[in-house]
């Protein structure tokens, strides 16, 4: 009986397998040199991506850049800043999550990002818990669209996915390397105005988790941008919904409002942290990490590559000795 071919994923999604050392391909080799060391590389690229948007950012306000300008300027710095660390330090003329090539990926970031918000917003307005009271066609749309779009799913994808979640994975393995980059990515909006513990954990299991796993099953920084980037414009831009607790009403083609309670609505903090959205994407997330499984995407720990290592070495066949005598 023929067993069907697993259906492939077009290129722009699909990863390389793993590699021998039993890292995905956009790791640096297994060299021990200091500047190979994760912590070490992840403060450098802070520093790269951090620096050179401040030093983008400097530059448009001395030549009197407006404001979207300033934002894309800041945008190209932290691509930049990404481009020089991956050749200088990491050692890859070209790396593999961000290669031209794959620029497609984009799209499906950000058909699955406007799916996805709609699925979610979709049971919020069927269920009676948000609706929506008109619409508004006439506000200054540039700005806030590239801050939520351009701004957030380019420099925070750049800095969790492709730096903390990329680089704490070569050591703790996918599993505890989603858990990380997905804690402190919910961490990041207690700072909003409207911020609030659950909206920082919503956060954490509803996006950090899956957009670590989308990194780690695609490889692709485009792909996660583009997810990133539909997400919060589907939300803010499109339902006009307030994103990640950033105060107030979102600008949006429509107007929407919560009518439930708080606690099952999101409150001031938005969708977000309604329990029907992390429920949804905690289904999404699940199906990821079964698709990570079964194609044997998964980084193991580095104490479990160590082991598995040894273990290969020991069994290796060994040449039997001669008793020749010369």
């Amino acid at each position: 009986m023929d067993i069907p071919a697993r259906p492939a994923l077009p290129p722009s999604l699909a990863s390389s397998p793993l590699r021998p050392d039993g890292l995905g391909p956009d790791s640096p080799s297994g060299s021990r040199r200091f500047r190979h060391n994760p912590v070490v590389r992840a403060v450098l690229m802070a520093v790269l991506v951090l620096g050179l948007m401040q030093l983008c950012a400097a530059v448009a306000s001395r030549s009197g850049s407006s404001d979207a300008w300033l934002i894309v300027l800041m945008v190209v710095g932290a691509v930049l800043g990404y481009l020089i660390m991956a050749r200088a330090v990491d050692g890859r003329r070209r790396p593999f999550e961000l290669d031209p090539g794959r620029w497609s990926g984009v799209l499906w970031g950000l058909l699955l990002g406007v799916a996805l918000f709609t699925v979610c917003f979709g049971i919020l307005l069927l269920t009676g818990v948000y609706r929506i009271t008109g619409t508004d066609t006439a506000g200054p749309w540039l700005v806030p669209a590239l801050t939520m779009g351009l701004m957030a799913g380019v420099v925070e994808e750049i800095l969790l996915r492709a730096g903390l979640h990329r680089l704490v994975e070569q050591g703790l393995g996918t599993w505890g390397s989603a858990v990380v980059s997905g804690t402190l990515f919910g961490l990041l909006h207690l700072v909003n105005p409207d911020g609030s513990l659950w909206g920082a954990i919503a956060i954490a299991l509803e996006a950090g988790l899956s957009f670590a796993l989308l990194y780690t099953l695609t490889r692709s920084l485009w792909v996660v941008m583009g997810l990133h980037a539909a997400w919060n414009l589907t939300q803010g831009m499109l339902f006009g919904a307030v994103v990640s607790g950033s105060g107030g009403n979102e600008l949006g083609l429509l107007v929407s409002e919560p009518v439930g309670p708080d606690w099952l609505s999101g409150g001031s903090f938005g969708p977000e942290a309604s329990p029907v959205t992390v429920a949804v994407m905690l289904v999404w997330t699940v199906g990821l990490a079964v698709l990570l499984v079964r194609r044997r995407l998964v980084v193991a720990p580095i104490w479990e590559r160590r082991r598995r290592s040894a273990s290969a070495r020991d069994t290796a066949p060994q040449a039997e000795p001669s008793y020749l005598t010369p």
